[in-house]
């Protein structure tokens, strides 16, 4: 079993399946089973069949995190119960797992389990330095390369929180090296001249926890990059729109569960409505952003809305400056009462 991002599981589980099936097989002996989607039950019948190319079989069982208290008895009940033949390679992948559930306990019992999840600091819910850092190296050697050690403290400083788009960043700079073996901050910053877009996140974020002199430093990188004035407005107005919705679940939440992410993400984040996870699908980021939006007052929240809209209004129609703007409505935004 691999838990982690798919970026990071799914190379390991075809390299797996590579070594127990012939190439011939795998589009006839491979089942694979998307849990809360597919029928588990067909698929574990299928596997007391003779294989079409090999006498193996192999079955991948994707989408852990969807994984019932009952498929994992299920499946238990079928490895233990001698349903299962000897030839036959059961893996599964997913984001993360339910440790409690029979299956995990079965698979940790036989350590079975690779777990390929980042660090992330237990206070914050955020990235640790440590575990960027190791990503980094890991996806560099699977191209062959090394980075200084000044470029991997870069790709800390420069790289968000989201799993999925970090490997994609370091991926990004690892085909940049070109016939460079070793990749030096110059690779780095070059690939990673798009961080506006993170930097906006950040503006964002800034502003919800009110860290006025975070936000103006992120405000000057951003207008210096040449980031227009009015992209900030629309990222700030989306995200205000944002925490005036999620504001009234967030303040009838209990206090353990803005100041834990982990225990935010292990028993409160599943039960929130369907609308606000399909919103805020990554639970550290729903941890912050309702984090965010309980320090703030309802008319506080719609009162910058506005003001927001007034500076959109003035930024159109007349040449103050936009620093200028944009600076006052921050520091508004970051202090008490607003």
């Amino acid at each position: 079993m691999f838990i982690g991002p798919p970026l990071r599981t799914e190379p390991r589980a075809r390299a797996l399946l590579a070594r127990v099936l012939p190439a011939e097989a795998a589009g006839t002996d491979l089942r694979v089973v998307w849990l809360g989607r597919d029928s588990l039950d067909e698929a574990l019948g299928e596997l007391s069949q003779v294989g079409m190319f090999s006498r193996a079989r192999a079955l991948w069982l994707r989408g852990l995190e969807e994984l019932s208290a009952e498929q994992s008895e299920q499946l238990v009940g079928f490895l233990d119960g001698g349903d299962c033949p000897d030839d036959v390679v059961i893996l599964a992948t997913g984001r993360k797992l339910d440790r409690r559930t029979a299956l995990a306990k079965w698979l940790a019992s036989r350590r079975a389990i690779e777990d390929l999840t980042l660090e992330r600091d237990k206070r914050n819910g955020r990235l640790t330095a440590r575990a960027k850092k190791a990503l980094a190296c890991e996806r560099a050697e699977l191209y062959g390369l090394r980075f200084t050690r000044a470029a991997l403290e870069r790709i800390v400083e420069l790289s968000g929180e989201d799993e999925d788009q970090l490997i994609q960043e370091i991926d990004k700079v690892c085909l940049a090296a070109g016939s460079r073996r070793t990749i030096g901050v110059d690779v780095v910053e070059a690939v990673a001249r798009d961080l506006g877009e993170r930097r906006l996140y950040e503006l964002s974020s800034a502003l919800g926890r009110r860290q006025w002199g975070e936000a103006a430093r992120l405000l000057d990188q951003l207008l210096e990059a040449g980031e227009h004035p009015l992209r900030i407005v629309a990222t700030l107005s989306n995200y205000l729109a944002l925490l005036i919705a999620l504001r009234r679940i967030a303040v009838v939440l209990p206090p353990e569960a803005r100041q834990d992410a982990k225990l935010f993400e292990q028993r409160y984040y599943g039960s929130l409505p369907a609308a606000v996870r399909k919103r805020v699908p990554k639970p550290y980021r729903a941890f912050h952003i309702l984090a965010e939006a309980a320090a703030f007052e309802s008319e506080e929240l719609v009162r910058l809305h506005h003001r927001l809209l007034e500076v959109d209004l003035k930024l159109k129609s007349t040449r103050i400056d936009g620093r200028l703007l944009l600076s006052g409505l921050l520091a508004s935004a970051c202090a008490a009462s607003p």
